[in-house]
């Protein structure tokens, strides 16, 4: 085995975020399935967080972390902002990760949401699409940080098979699929930025029909606790 290949199994990855990343850590707790089987993840998401509330969380990030993965900017859209502030505010918090840890960044691009509570689900995917395509010019140029695009991890169309009943957030098949994104986006940044070769994955992988129908029969409330306080993790 390489140096390189010993590298490439000892990263740590941070996860930044809303409940999104919360979730996801409940999920990969109770399937015990890991975001990234060859690296270390570490998980800082508190429900309701916009991004001001994530510029709190950058202290939260343990020491030699070498990416950082950040899914915000779902619970700013609303009729007061506008999308091109909303994706202005998640690169300059990108790039104060940047600059003070020297850390690349991944900035998730912002999920579909049927059920928005302060906007016509029209208006929100108007918004979004706006958000997310303002975050794709400004990142243009940026040689530290990229947009980790899920869309084509995700059916589209107004059948939304990933989603709760809430409109807001995913289901356990949805919570696999955002899984396994997270996973390719992470080889794909290691190989950018340290300059390792991974596996290739597919741009939207398949689930095998078995685990598909387990995923289908999970009952989301029973890995899933409502608002649970957000506790400041110590850095290693």
């Amino acid at each position: 085995m390489t140096s390189q290949d010993r590298l490439a199994r000892n990263m740590k990855v941070a996860i930044l975020g809303h409940s999104f990343v919360r979730r996801l850590e409940e999920f990969s707790r109770d399937t015990r399935e890991k975001v990234h089987p060859e690296h270390d993840i570490s998980y800082h998401g508190r429900s309701g967080s916009q991004i001001e509330n994530i510029f709190s969380m950058i202290d939260d990030i343990p020491e030699s972390t070498h990416l950082v993965f950040i899914q915000s900017g779902g619970n700013d859209i609303n009729p007061k902002k506008r999308p091109a502030s909303i994706a202005s505010a998640m690169v300059r918090l990108a790039e104060r990760i940047v600059h003070s840890r020297g850390i690349p960044v991944l900035i998730g691009s912002v999920f579909v949401r049927p059920k928005p509570r302060y906007q016509t689900a029209e208006d929100y995917d108007k918004d979004r699409k706006e958000l997310n395509s303002e975050l794709k010019h400004i990142l243009k140029y940026k040689t530290k940080i990229r947009l980790s695009k899920h869309e084509k991890f995700f059916r589209r169309g107004p059948e939304k098979p990933h989603m709760l009943d809430d409109g807001v957030h995913l289901n356990p098949i949805g919570q696999k699929l955002f899984m396994l994104f997270i996973r390719k986006e992470i080889d794909k940044a290691l190989r950018k930025f340290y300059t390792l070769h991974g596996p290739n994955f597919k741009i939207r992988p398949n689930i095998p029909p078995a685990e598909r129908e387990r995923l289908t029969s999970m009952k989301s409330h029973n890995f899933y606790s409502s608002h649970v306080p957000y506790k400041r993790r110590e850095t290693i």
